[in-house]
């Protein structure tokens, strides 16, 4: 659920320089080919197009739905009226995006 949010939302930002990159804990620097340039390059292409309240809501319920299908003790959230929140902040930043004048994604693999 918080993950989803900070994701979109970093999703979001136009000034894609300004994102914070993140390795899990799966990447492994000796396995990997990419250096570099090339490296942040690739991960920029990771970069997702800004999704609508809608989209944003869409996608909170189908990450649910899979949690549940695991587990049926799984919850999105630990706290099941964050939901609700969530959506309303993820909202209101929907909304700031709405009256830019102008948004740029450059080096996003959707914007080719």
């Amino acid at each position: 659920g918080w993950a989803s949010f900070e994701e979109n939302v970093s999703n979001a930002k136009p000034a894609y320089s300004l994102k914070v990159f993140e390795f899990g804990d799966g990447f492994n620097p000796k396995q990997n080919t990419l250096h570099g340039l090339e490296l942040l390059l690739h991960s920029m292409k990771g970069q997702s197009p800004p999704k609508s309240k809608q989209q944003f809501r869409l996608e909170l319920q189908k990450r649910g739905h899979a949690l549940k299908e695991t587990s049926e003790k799984a919850q999105l959230f630990s706290n099941p009226l964050d939901e609700d929140f969530v959506v309303k902040k993820y909202g209101e930043v929907w909304s700031q995006l709405l009256e830019s004048s102008a948004l740029t994604y450059r080096g996003a693999s959707w914007m080719r």
